[in-house]
């Protein structure tokens, strides 16, 4: 048994009770038991159905006792073999007067037979959602669906936004949005790309603003649509009181979604929230008409890490880091645009006061004796290697975007501590890197050095093999002092950098390949130019305590090479040591090549930056290892080629990096890049084998032709395009698929600038993309008419199909297209919004 409820435009309230007859059963009774005496059960016989339809399936009429409803079935509803399904409706009506709140959280218990189901009838009357936080533009899109159950309402409908709440700040600035469409006349034409209405799922209605007020274009003509008006009560809050709807083919709407675009956010709250505490900007309203009485709605949208703490700070060691000993610190602040009333004054005569921290530095030995030193200076070294930055803040505020590096004289450094460990400096912009500031690049960007000076735990030992190190970093920003001479807005980041060297990564190197390779993928052959790269692990033999990892990643112009052509896959093999005049010197033991699947797997992230090598039980690791593989190169003009390999024995991590640099005469000169394509099950995420892809350039004609040859997805469900160039314009499209798999997918269009702005892993020469396949099945929809209430089965009948997520509500980002028949024509239908 089953039961569902549904209200409609009256307010009254249509039960559904689906339940099964077998064979032999008799004297079948329903009874229904309401917990509130608002309502009652309609005593009309009209309101009680049971479907499939059977003259004389009730004994009598309803029996309504109080709250109470007991419906007997006759007999002539059990079926001579197996099993029967009915759906049995019927109708609960206000008792009185009610409110929309007296809908909420209706109880009733129905019984059929003996078995009991239980039902809590909660509908959602209106509802408020975040649909953009722009932390460029400083402004939020909000959207709220009103009187979603329908229901007739001969009145206004009144919105305040925003209201109070005491657990949540209000970031919101709706005094200014107010005032950014209305003058002393009323309502400007600017309201238009402010405020918007639409049915619930449905297409913008038209409004047109004439002497201060709004009209619909297809509605009232004397009667405002809607009024705007600043609350007596808070000049931060706005009324928004709709006191009609329009209509459409002469049918008058009930329910109505209101945007509210562009709504700024308060500059002064945000700029003053604590340093890590704005996790949250919420927008709390009411909406308020007859039957539901004031109905509190609210929407909040996290915030991005970055604009939460305003101040970011990093560290990434130099590509030679064990010569050289430099640290690249980089820190990052004003995440939230915006530092005071008076941003002139701060940034330009003022200026804004730093103070840079190194150490102490942790060392840790082998027995994981802790010893804390100072290992970094930056006396000299910070101010000599500064570079000033402007960068404008990602829509989203988790990263920055268009970033220009400041000439010298676009700033001026004052330095009042220069010391090893400490430097304090107070930093001011000219008024041409100010104007950059005012047009939008408001984060501002330090990046400097610090030098370690030495590896030791105490100065009277030498540098010693097996320990690790963490370099530590803190800043202070601070501006604007108050008239007792405290800063008014300060920040504070730490940032730790560790290394670990433990010997178990020996002769590592990569070696640029003369010549192009020709490789045999099964179905295409490919050239490729490559570098080919040569490590040993474990050079002592010793034996590796389980899980055992390897992680390569890659930077620069190149990114691992996948392949089917067995001469060019990576390979393991077991090796031996031996020494030549004092050199340790490594031989591959025969027959002692790792088997793929057996010994070890493969795991390479979607941009072939990542390559990830894990050992499986039961083989252990015991004596050196060999690995030899390729990688793909992409660029050769003004590249290198660098390498990171980090081994993970247990929980212990040790990192190993080389670099090669290109070579002009190496392969000729050019710069392409790879498209990578993964295609994997929309529901369960499992790689999807076999998918046969290719790739298409748009012409001047702005046509698309076939690039190459079309590709099959991998075991990995992965496929790469390799030598894409950097200017034209592409795009990927499914040619074959799997049985019971949508087989229609295709790409965005992308060029090389797509793979350089969305890498997250540096390779900014692969483009990747991930492919979800639906499993496709036919919905099928059978109408038949059993009543014979003057209805023909020829007549037309209007469905509605909605797609709805794991609670039942409608799953707005479902957008698709598929094709339907209706006894035998055939066309195609379109899923907007769920």
């Amino acid at each position: 048994m089953k039961k569902s409820a549904e209200m409609d435009e009256n307010g009254n309230i249509k039960y559904s009770v689906k339940f099964s007859v077998e064979s032999g059963q008799s004297n079948i009774i329903l009874k229904d038991t309401l917990d509130t005496d608002k309502f009652e059960f309609s005593t009309e016989a009209g309101d009680y159905k049971l479907n499939p339809h059977l003259d004389g399936w009730m004994i009598g009429s309803p029996v309504v006792d109080g709250q109470t409803l007991t419906v007997k079935f006759d007999d002539k509803i059990v079926p001579g073999t197996g099993k029967q399904e009915y759906t049995f409706t019927y109708i609960v009506k206000p008792a009185g007067d009610v409110t929309d709140n007296d809908y909420i959280g209706i109880r009733n218990t129905v019984e059929v037979n003996g078995e009991k189901k239980g039902h809590q009838y909660t509908p959602a009357f209106n509802s408020k959602y975040n649909t953009k936080l722009d932390w460029d533009a400083m402004t939020s899109n909000w959207k709220i669906h009103v009187n979603q159950t329908n229901r007739d309402v001969n009145s206004a409908f009144t919105i305040t936004e925003p209201t109070p709440n005491s657990e949540q700040v209000n970031y919101l600035d709706f005094s200014s949005f107010y005032q950014s469409f209305t003058d002393e006349n009323g309502l400007t034409t600017e309201v238009n790309k402010k405020i918007k209405f639409s049915e619930k799922e449905g297409n913008i209605w038209d409004y047109e603003v004439r002497d201060g007020e709004a009209y619909w274009k297809n509605g009232s003509q004397t009667e405002a649509a809607f009024t705007v008006t600043k609350s007596e009560e808070n000049e931060d809050q706005i009324i928004i009181k709709v006191n009609n709807l329009p209509y459409t083919d002469s049918v008058k709407k009930t329910s109505f979604t209101i945007f509210l675009n562009n709504v700024p956010l308060d500059k002064e709250k945000v700029l003053n929230a604590e340093q890590g505490k704005m996790s949250q900007i919420c927008n709390y309203s009411t909406v308020d008409y007859p039957g539901i009485g004031k109905n509190d709605v609210k929407a909040c949208k996290s915030v991005a890490w970055n604009v939460r703490n305003n101040i970011s700070k990093t560290g990434q060691f130099s590509s030679d880091f064990l010569k050289d000993g430099i640290i690249n610190w980089t820190t990052r602040f004003n995440y939230r645009s915006y530092l005071g009333t008076d941003e002139e004054k701060a940034l330009v005569t003022d200026g804004i006061d730093i103070t840079d921290q190194v150490g102490e530095d942790v060392i840790k030995d082998a027995g994981n004796k802790v010893t804390s030193r100072h290992l970094q200076e930056i006396k000299d070294r910070l101010i000599d290697s500064l570079q000033v930055s402007l960068a404008k803040i990602n829509t989203d505020g988790n990263g920055i975007q268009e970033p220009t590096t400041l000439d010298k004289d676009d700033y001026s450094i004052k330095v009042d501590v220069n010391d090893n460990q400490k430097v304090t400096f107070n930093l001011k912009l000219s008024p041409k890197a100010y104007a950059l500031y005012k047009a939008g690049q408001k984060v501002i960007g330090l990046q400097y050095q610090s030098k370690v000076t030495d590896f030791k735990a105490d100065v009277d030992t030498n540098y010693e093999h097996l320990k690790s190190w963490t370099f530590n970093n803190k800043v202070n920003v601070n501006w604007n002092k108050n008239d007792k001479g405290e800063y008014v807005h300060s920040l504070e980041a730490n940032a730790s950098l560790s290394y670990t060297d433990n010997g178990y990564l020996l002769h590592k190197n990569g070696e640029i390949l003369e010549d192009p390779i020709e490789l045999n993928e099964g179905d295409h052959n490919r050239i490729i130019s490559a570098v080919k790269w040569d490590l040993t692990i474990n050079g002592n033999g010793a034996t590796l305590k389980a899980p055992v990892q390897l992680t390569d990643s890659l930077s620069g112009g190149h990114y691992h090479l996948k392949t089917n052509d067995s001469d060019y896959q990576l390979k393991i093999t077991e090796a031996k040591r031996s020494f030549d005049k004092g050199n340790a010197v490594y031989e591959k033991v025969a027959n002692g090549v790792l088997k793929e699947g057996q010994d070890y797997e493969v795991v390479y992230s979607d941009t072939l930056n990542t390559m990830t090598i894990k050992i499986k039980s039961p083989y252990q690791v015991t004596t050196p290892l060999i690995v030899e593989y390729y990688t793909v190169i992409s660029k050769t003009v003004g590249t290198s080629y660098a390498n990171e390999l980090k081994l993970s024995i247990s929980t212990s991590d040790f990192d190993q990096k080389e670099e090669i640099k290109s070579s002009a005469s190496v392969s000729g000169q050019y710069k392409k890049f790879a498209a990578n394509i993964k295609k994997i099950d929309a529901a369960t995420g499992d790689p999807l084998p076999g998918v046969k892809f290719k790739v298409q350039m748009k012409n001047q004609n702005n046509d698309w032709n076939d690039v190459g040859n079309p590709k099959l997805t991998d075991k990995d469900g992965f496929a790469s395009f390799d030598g894409l160039f950097d200017k034209p314009t592409y795009r990927i499209i499914e040619v074959s698929g799997l049985e019971n798999y949508d087989d229609r997918w295709v790409s965005k269009e992308f060029t090389i600038a797509d793979a350089q702005e969305e890498t997250e892993d540096g390779n900014e020469n692969t483009y990747c993309v991930t492919a979800e396949n639906h499993r496709t099945n036919a919905l099928k929809i059978k109408k038949t008419v059993t009543n014979g209430l003057g209805v023909n089965k020829d007549d037309s009948f209007e469905f509605k199909v909605y797609v709805t997520d794991k609670d039942g509500n409608v799953d707005a980002d479902f957008n698709d297209e598929f094709s339907y028949d209706v006894d035998g024509q055939s066309d195609i239908v379109t899923f907007k919004d769920g």
